[in-house]
């Protein structure tokens, strides 16, 4: 999968997913606290290590 595709989930609600070159899928942050009721993104992605990170711009949010 390339490109960003939203999971629907009726508990927890959309999840953006971008499946980068390779295979390898990464979830947006935002979207994840969102689901765990975490309001604080930023300190949730201040913690995770290097090669865990990749900043992505993403609009418009199924959340916005």
């Amino acid at each position: 999968m390339n490109g960003m595709q939203i999971f629907q989930n009726a508990e927890f609600g959309p999840v953006r997913i971008i499946g980068r070159d390779g295979g390898e899928l990464r979830f947006v942050a935002r979207d994840l606290c969102a689901c765990l009721g975490i309001g604080n993104t930023g300190d949730v992605i201040a913690a995770l290590d290097d090669d865990e990170n990749c900043l992505l711009y993403t609009s418009p949010s199924p959340r916005d």
